[in-house]
């Protein structure tokens, strides 16, 4: 077989394929270099260290029984390590607080008090996300495989149930934040039922 044969290449040519050479190398390693320090344990640390209070949300609720959306609006409290506290605003006002193992339901001026252990069906579901707040990577992993997408400013981080019978009916959990402020939290059920909670800044 004959040689195939290759066009002389000048000194100038050669310069200016050293130079092509050199800027596709940075090319390929600048994805490498703005991704170094972006993974789970990052996101969860910058998380834990967030200044802890109040913040505003809106939580929309679409299910399949419904053909118009759930919408209510209130105010989220996280105390480090494990007090939360959901105060819903609109359409009417209640409260639920959770802390350690004690949960408590306000709503027309009575107070229910349960413990959370007496639901294993929901609590892993709210331990997971006392545990995200906390930046407890450890404690997620008991109950959920972690999937990380996405830059430090613009994450998405994955829950998926590691035991798709606790909760039975929960698909996963998709979390959507910029460094430590959690942005959004999407709760999908296996029936096509979504609950989608956007929160805002923290309040004064």
């Amino acid at each position: 077989m004959m040689p195939i044969p290759f066009p002389a290449v000048s000194r100038t040519s050669r310069r200016r394929g050293s130079r092509s050479f050199i800027l596709l190398s940075l090319l390929l390693v600048m994805p490498s270099v703005r991704a170094a320090g972006f993974d789970v344990d990052r996101v969860l640390g910058l998380l834990a260290a967030e200044p802890k209070g109040r913040v505003a949300y809106v939580e929309t609720r679409r299910l399949a029984l419904l053909d118009a959306p759930l919408v209510s609006r209130g105010e989220l409290i996280y105390s480090p390590p494990d007090r939360l506290e959901r105060h819903a605003l609109e359409p009417r006002e209640e409260s639920a607080i959770l802390e350690g193992d004690t949960l408590t339901l306000i709503r027309d001026g009575r107070t229910r008090t349960l413990a959370l252990s007496d639901y294993p069906q929901i609590a892993p579901l709210i331990d997971s996300l006392r545990a995200v707040l906390a930046g407890d990577r450890e404690r997620i992993e008991r109950g959920y495989r972690l999937l990380l997408a996405g830059t430090i400013d613009a994450w998405m981080l994955d829950l998926m149930p590691k035991d798709p019978g606790l909760p039975s009916s929960l698909r996963r959990i998709h979390l959507v934040g910029s460094r430590g402020h959690l942005e959004r939290v999407d709760m999908i059920q296996t029936n096509g039922d979504l609950s989608s909670m956007q929160i805002g800044e923290p309040l004064p």
